[in-house]
């Protein structure tokens, strides 16, 4: 037994422990905020059924007492408004009738005058050529006294006489027609598209070149009657009268187209007085309708309003 205890093998040696390796260093922690914690948020208490038919109640009452004020006031003005069209036709249809009128009536009065112009003219002319014949008979005599040019003279001074009263006449004629074309064009600048037709200007203003020229002719003619032989005076006469007579033709002439341009132009000025009316019951007519209609509109308005507020109240 103790060669067995002698012989059994040693134990091994008790082993060392083993090295504990050093804990690493702590990393540095940075602090975190500390979040306070969110209160819940209480809910708003919900209206009661009985608050919220109050509310609309209330906006009901408010929309329709203004709905109601919004259609009176509509209603009143826009029928003053229809009111105020037809009153305000009637007074345009009034006025360009006047206006017309009037003007009708000046160139009325002018018509007859050229008329009288014209008569007198002929008159003249034929005066004018007894005047001719008379000097002619003189200057074909040789022995002619002296005194036979007093006969000349009473023609021409007769002759002078009756143009005194075609040149009164006249004056007269352009006066009422210079007035009449004077109120045309102001009507020309106050309406868009009306115009003054220039042959009935261009007409008047030649009637009074032609007689004007004639005037200068008359002069010369009573300027003929001078001191000296009988024969010659006489060829003088004669040859002015031919140029007075050819003047009274140009003046009856241009008075003819006078005439005329005159009657043309009072025809055309009843018509545009009827077509400048016919727009002024048209565009009347349009406004008034478009009037009542909105008048219409603000009536439906007010019952509307009136609907609002009983629906409140009820």
């Amino acid at each position: 037994m103790t060669d067995e205890l002698e012989t059994a093998p040693l134990p091994d040696p008790v082993p060392k422990p083993e090295t504990i390796a050093e804990p690493a260093p702590a990393a540095e922690v940075t602090p975190v905020a500390v979040i306070a914690p969110v209160e819940p948020a209480v809910p708003a208490p919900a209206a009661t059924p009985a608050q919220a038919s109050a509310s609309v109640s209330k906006r009901n009452q408010v929309l329709g007492i203004g709905a109601q004020a919004t259609g009176i006031v509509g209603i009143f003005l826009f029928v003053a408004l229809a009111l105020v069209v037809l009153l305000g036709r009637g007074w345009a249809t009034s006025t360009v009738d006047d206006l017309a009128g009037g003007i009708d009536a000046k160139m009325a009065q002018a018509v007859p005058l050229l008329d009288t112009a014209s008569a007198k003219v002929s008159e003249i002319n034929g005066r004018v050529g007894a005047l001719t014949d008379a000097a002619n008979a003189l200057a074909a005599k040789l022995d002619a006294a002296p005194e036979l040019l007093g006969g000349l003279k009473d023609q021409l001074a007769n002759l002078q006489s009756r143009y005194q009263e075609f040149r009164t006449s006249y004056s007269g004629v352009r006066d009422t027609a210079i007035s009449a074309l004077d109120r045309l064009q102001l009507i020309e600048r106050l309406i868009p598209g009306f115009s003054v037709p220039p042959e009935a200007i261009d007409a008047l203003t030649a009637v009074d070149a032609r007689v004007q020229e004639l005037d200068a002719k008359i002069i010369g003619l009573s300027n003929a009657i001078t001191d000296g032989p009988v024969q010659k005076v006489a060829a003088v006469i004669a040859e002015k009268t031919a140029t007075v007579r050819d003047g009274l033709t140009k003046v009856t002439a241009v008075i003819g187209e006078a005439q005329t341009r005159l009657t043309e132009l009072r025809t055309q000025v009843a018509s545009t007085a009827d077509t400048i009316n016919m727009f002024i019951s048209i565009g009347s007519i349009l406004l008034f309708v478009l009037f009542l209609y909105f008048a219409l509109l603000h009536w439906m308005l007010f019952h509307v309003g009136r609907g609002l507020r009983r629906t409140a109240a009820a």
